[in-house]
Parts: C-alpha cells; structure tokens; sequence
C-alpha cells in the first residue's frame, strides 16, 4: 500500500456524508433517507490522479414510531363546539390509526384524521384529566402526553320560549334576553310560581322550580 495516498471527493447529490481517512471510509445517511445513493471519488498521491470511480451505498429503510407534539389543555363552555386535532405523525406511515383513554362521553374521537369534536351541555360540567391518546402505524404504538378538558357552566343559553295565557310583560322576543334571566323575568312580571305555556328546548341552570 502506498503511502500518501489522498482521496477527492467529487460533488454530487449524495443523500448523506463521508468522511474518509484512506484507506477507511464512513458514510452517514440523511436522517429518514432510505434506497441507494452514491458518490464518484479519486486517489492521488500529488503525482498522479485517478479517473473519477463510483462508490454506492444502500440504506435499508428503518421504521420511525408515530410521534406527538406537545397536547394542549382544552377548556370549553356548554353548548360551544369543540374541534381539536390530536393527531400524531409519523414520516413513515401517513395512515395512523388514533384511540384514546378518559375522554369525556360527549366528544368524538376520529380514529383516522386524529380530529376531537362535540358539544357538550350544561349537564356535562366538569374537568376530565389524563386524557391520553394513543397512535398506531400498524406496527408501534405510542402515548401522547396527558393532557385535561374542562366544561365551564353557561348561564345564558338560548332557549325557546312561549309566554302563557295572562301574561301581562313585555314581549319575550323583543327583551333580546336568553336562558335564565327570561325565565325570571316572566316570573317576576306575573308573580308566578309556575308558568304554565313556558316552552323549552332543553334543560337550563339549577332552578329549584318545576318549569313547565
């Protein structure tokens, strides 16, 4: 072997680096890179260069796991709709299958897009913690982080409303109030205990009254 020898590196889209102390050779792929790539080198000595000779490398394809970003907590008030992607990704496998573990009744969970929805009801006030979502690609399955949902209460939700027989107030529809303060007000102005005609669309706040 020859002393002295030195190596060029010829420019090219080599998907990856060398490095080279003769007559040794180390080549590092790209991250994520897979399939064949090369490179054209020569030997000198200072005296006499070779013709340019092609070198290939093979990188066999390796699986990377699903992976999450950081899962923000989510607060969110009844009858206010809830659209928040937990999705994982994965460079490999585009196709991930999602699940989850203490969500609350009223959201839905997309198993393919990652995607929470739903609307929940002054009936579902509450705070739910370590919610966490799980990811596949078919061969490795991985946890997001804990993450919590929050319910806050809503006074004010409009309802459908019909005065009764008697009623000697202003116009319901012409008060641009909602939810429990129409309610009241009806009370007040009649002072009733009932309304009989009242009708409504869904169960609001914690009244001690039987509304009818």
């Amino acid at each position: 072997m020859r002393e002295g020898i030195e190596v060029i590196i010829e420019p090219g889209a080599l998907a990856g680096t060398i490095s080279v102390d003769y007559p040794n050779l180390t080549f590092q792929p790209e991250a994520n890179f897979n399939g064949l790539t090369s490179v054209f080198l020569r030997l000198t000595d200072g005296f006499v260069t070779s013709a340019p000779f092609e070198v290939s490398f093979e990188v066999a394809p390796l699986d990377d796991p699903p992976s999450f970003g950081l899962l923000p907590n989510q607060t969110v008030s009844a009858f206010e709709n809830l659209s928040q992607s937990v999705a994982a990704v994965d460079i490999d496998t585009p196709d991930l299958t999602h699940s989850a573990v203490g969500l609350p009744g009223w959201v839905n969970l997309d198993p393919a897009t990652g995607l929470l929805s739903g609307t929940p009801t002054n009936s579902d006030i509450g705070e739910w913690t370590n919610i966490v979502v799980t990811a596949s690609d078919g061969t490795t399955m991985v946890d997001s982080q804990p993450f919590s949902i929050t319910t806050t209460f809503d006074p004010y939700v409009q309802i459908s409303v019909e005065a009764p027989d008697g009623y000697r107030g202003p116009d319901i529809k012409d008060l641009n109030l909602v939810g429990c303060e129409a309610l009241v007000l009806m009370a007040a102005s009649n002072n009733l205990s009932t309304l009989e005609g009242i009708l409504l669309s869904y169960d609001i706040c914690t009244l001690e009254q039987n509304w009818h």
